[in-house]
């Protein structure tokens, strides 16, 4: 897996303890006979956050594809979601925008489907007003 042009090793499937997200584009690869759910955490706002995902089948995924992602709140509630259908030669994007008042801790939570084939590409983008954890000096990770 991979988060822009950042390698990483490790994803959280804990929503209690998420990945920080450390660059504007997730991107991910589907796994043959898996689910996959990873939680992200960034602070939106204020302003407006756009979330735009990009779900390509791949060309020999038969079956097509759905993957979704929700954005949701400390406490587990759901503020906003978004899913994507896509089959071979047909890939799909989903746009969603939405508003915060304040600076609002928020979890981002992946969900990635098992494939027909491991092929698919799950791309998610955020625009607007968000905040990034500073990488730590040499470090490579984010400070917790």
């Amino acid at each position: 897996l991979s988060l822009g042009a950042t390698a990483v090793t490790a994803q959280s499937t804990n929503r209690d303890a998420p990945t920080p997200i450390t660059t504007n584009t997730l991107n991910l690869q589907g796994l043959l006979q898996e689910n996959q759910t990873y939680f992200y955490s960034l602070t939106a706002g204020p302003g407006e956050l756009t979330l735009t995902l990009d779900l390509d089948a791949g060309s020999t995924n038969g079956n097509g594809v759905v993957a979704s992602y929700s954005l949701q709140n400390r406490d587990g509630g759901e503020i906003l979601s978004g899913d994507a259908y896509a089959t071979p030669g047909m890939p799909a994007r989903t746009v969603k925008r939405i508003s915060f008042r304040t600076r609002t801790p928020v979890i981002l939570r992946v969900n990635l489907p098992p494939g027909a084939t491991a092929g698919y590409s799950y791309t998610l983008k955020l625009g607007g007003v968000y905040r990034l954890p500073l990488l730590q000096p040499g470090s490579g990770s984010a400070p917790r």
